[in-house]
């Protein structure tokens, strides 16, 4: 390797997507020459924690051009980076200017976030809330290999007029992942996401979205590759859309490769059409989502002719975060969206512990894990009795 050009060399280094990769790859060939290249110019450009706190790092990355090309990934700056013991800031090669960037103006870090946007050609995670400002958003639609997006756009205390009829051209042919929120103290969906949803979702695999986004394309949005969807609640808001429960539920039905669904609606009438999501294997629910379900997979409502036989759901994992009303064990063995031989993991948000706990295991020989909340003053006492799939 020391009779390759260094602008190869280069180039092959900015092919490694590991942070670890590279740091053994500078140990193992122990040249000072190839360790200098590749530490701190790699290493510590691939896994970044940064945000709106932290204006001195975009002045830095905006000035480097040549280094703010190997990022792959960008979290908020307090958050962890999961599945990686590398991340953080990168310290080494920044110079005073670029700390001095620290009391700069809020319009100048929005310049400097989208000039560094621009270089990062090989960026597939971005985790980092956002301001709303029609520049980033056009560098985030351009970028063809961005898989994981945080579509959380900044708007402190007043509607995001700026960027709501900024019309994009989203090009995300590999996005996988997606979170939405709408714009905290408003009413208004999140109309740049709602563009992308339209545009990119093709390849989407998971989706994180609160439910006035959601109300908003849920009628003319199809994802034929969705398998997780967890919907938010928008506590804040007032004057919620009369027709909303009734277009998510609409979604739903309409995406029948879900097999992961996380909807914790507490309010409001549910209806599912017969025999819905019929590939869910995990649950995340309130009591009221969770019995509409049963109602869907009830073959008694089946008309003789027409009762096609195995709808029972094959449920794995099932969590229920909020009850509305208490459930019973008698309930539980009585759901006909509950396969008895799957489930595996039962978790309950309750302060109203079962009774009868070790019947769990008798009716469920399959379950793994079982978990409930209890008063902190509750004492559970596990009998030696249970049923050995506990043990």
């Amino acid at each position: 390797m020391d009779k390759l050009a260094t602008e190869l060399l280069e180039e092959i280094f900015s092919q490694i997507d590991s942070p670890r990769d590279l740091l053994n790859l500078a140990i193992a060939y122990g040249r000072p020459s190839l360790t200098s290249q590749i530490i701190p110019r790699h290493t510590e450009y691939r896994d970044l924690r940064a945000d709106m706190t932290t204006p001195e790092v975009w002045a830095h990355l905006a000035r480097r051009p040549d280094l703010t090309k190997n990022i792959r990934s960008i979290h908020g700056a307090h958050s962890p980076i999961l599945g990686t013991t590398h991340g953080g800031q990168p310290f080494t090669l920044m110079d005073e200017h670029d700390c001095n960037a620290r009391k700069q103006r809020r319009e100048e870090t929005i310049k400097n976030m989208t000039l560094a946007l621009r270089s990062m050609t090989h960026l597939k995670i971005f985790l980092c809330a956002f301001p709303a400002n029609p520049s980033i958003l056009r560098e985030l639609s351009r970028m063809a290999t961005l898989e994981q997006l945080n579509g959380f756009i900044l708007s402190p205390g007043r509607p995001p007029t700026n960027i709501q009829h900024v019309v994009l051209d989203w090009n995300l042919p590999k996005l996988k992942d997606l979170q939405v929120k709408s714009f905290r103290n408003t009413d208004i969906p999140n109309l740049p996401m709602s563009q992308l949803l339209r545009q990119s979702g093709v390849s989407l695999q998971r989706l994180t979205i609160s439910e006035l986004c959601l109300n908003d394309v849920a009628l003319d949005v199809h994802l034929p590759s969705l398998s997780y969807l967890k919907i938010t609640h928008d506590g804040h808001l007032v004057n919620p859309p009369p027709n909303l429960v009734q277009n998510i539920v609409t979604f739903l039905a309409r995406h029948s490769s879900i097999n992961d669904l996380a909807w914790n609606r507490k309010y409001g009438q549910i209806t599912f059409p017969r025999h819905v999501l019929p590939n869910l294997k995990m649950l995340r629910a309130s009591t009221k989502v969770l019995r509409a379900l049963d109602r869907s997979h009830n073959p008694s409502l089946d008309e003789a002719s027409e009762n096609p036989a195995g709808h029972t759901l094959v449920l794995s994992k099932l969590d229920i975060e909020y009850l509305h009303a208490p459930i019973s064990i008698a309930e539980l063995n009585a759901l006909c969206c509950l396969n008895r031989e799957c489930l595996k993991r039962f978790c309950v948000d309750t302060e109203e512990p079962f009774a009868e706990v070790k019947r769990m295991g008798e009716l469920f020989p399959s379950i793994q894990c079982l978990s409930f909340s209890c008063p902190p003053t509750f004492k559970l006492v596990i009998p030696l009795y249970l049923h050995d799939s506990f043990l």
